[in-house]
């Protein structure tokens, strides 16, 4: 083979394998978006909380357990019913002279039976009525339970909802803060080279700079965490990341926190 015919091969394969080559990897699918606003937070984990749906379950439980002690005062009727097939048998007839054929023992194939019983209580020694008020205790207590994890669920969501918020923002603001940070570390380092400043001066703003993004980073942190605990509460899947939808109100001014001006009184 010529060298020519060797290139037009090289460059032919190198054009077919080009298309190839140029297309991109598939892009991972963005994580859903979820929009929450604080009082469909509330709803979401109100809906989706395993520990307030147990307590529910123990309250439906003790209740059944008070209306079973207090039908123990009432009187009881017991009603039973039974049948039973037997096998045929022949029957036994004798014939006595002078009377009669008598049947002795007859097949009786079909058995049925029936039992009516009643219990009344009449004298229990207090054990009934005992029974029965620890059973309406252990109802209550278990109603308290639910509202104790129902108001534990609310602060838990709340306090996550609002840690995401202001761990977002802190974020926000730090990051924001690096770019004054860095123009006022290259303008050290330019009067430093300049011999209008010293090394120390270069450093304290080097560490000040470091302490910003360290404070960033851990704000970083502090949302990430909030979010992982808002996703649990709200039953959100562990790849979407929550956006909260509610902002952080402005603080009110404090009456009084200005002086007023003094009154210059009447011009004489």
């Amino acid at each position: 083979m010529t060298p020519f015919a060797i290139g037009s091969c090289l460059g032919a394969a190198l054009a077919a394998s080009a298309p190839l080559a140029a297309q991109a990897p598939p892009e991972a699918a963005a994580p859903p978006v979820l929009r929450l606003s604080l009082g469909e937070a509330l709803a979401r984990a109100r809906a989706s909380a395993p520990a307030v749906e147990r307590a529910r379950a123990l309250e439906e439980a003790a209740q059944a357990d008070a209306d079973v002690s207090r039908a123990a005062k009432r009187p009881q009727i017991e009603l039973s019913a039974g049948y039973t097939r037997q096998s045929d048998v022949p029957e036994l007839t004798l014939a006595l002279p002078g009377a009669p054929p008598r049947t002795i023992f007859p097949n009786i194939p079909d058995n049925y039976r029936t039992r009516l019983g009643g219990v009344l209580p009449l004298y229990t020694g207090g054990r009934v009525g005992a029974l029965t008020r620890a059973a309406e205790a252990e109802a209550a207590a278990a109603g308290g339970d639910v509202a104790s994890a129902e108001a534990d669920l609310l602060l838990e969501t709340t306090s996550a909802y609002w840690a995401l918020v202001t761990s977002r923002a802190s974020e926000r603001v730090l990051a924001e803060s690096l770019a004054a940070y860095e123009a006022h570390l290259a303008d050290a380092r330019n009067r430093r080279d300049a011999g209008l400043a010293a090394r120390n001066e270069v450093l304290a703003v080097q560490v000040e700079r470091d302490r910003a993004e360290l404070a960033r980073l851990r704000a970083a942190n502090a949302a990430e965490i909030a979010e992982a605990d808002l996703r649990r509460l709200v039953g959100a899947p562990p790849e979407a990341r929550v956006e909260p939808t509610d902002p952080l109100a402005e603080p009110a001014a404090v009456a009084g926190s200005r002086p007023e001006p003094p009154d210059p009184g009447p011009a004489g």
